[in-house]
């Protein structure tokens, strides 16, 4: 069997259900769970991994974690600066 090449985002999180429902909403689906660790992926070969931190990790606007997922697929109205309030990060809104 043939391995493709692929890179893997590894993601901070303080709320691991929460970053799991953000992310459906963009087409991504559990794979494997762990006490404090998601691996996420979608139907085009994307994949992200979740990491379990503690509350006080996260500095709003000293977060130095990221990604672009450039993708077809929409979630609503549901923007990041919803999602990011929740995880005490600081973000610019994209819709």
């Amino acid at each position: 069997m043939e391995i493709a090449t692929r890179l893997t985002a590894i993601l901070p999180s303080t709320n691991l259900d929460a970053s799991e429902a953000f992310y459906a909403k963009l087409g991504f689906k559990r794979d494997s769970n762990y006490p404090s660790y998601r691996i996420l992926s979608d139907n085009n070969g994307a994949h992200l991994h979740l990491n379990k931190v503690a509350e006080d990790w996260l500095v709003p606007g000293g977060n130095p974690f990221g990604v672009y997922l450039y993708t077809q697929k929409r979630a609503g109205c549901l923007t990041w600066r919803s999602f990011a309030s929740k995880a005490g990060t600081q973000a610019v809104e994209h819709v």
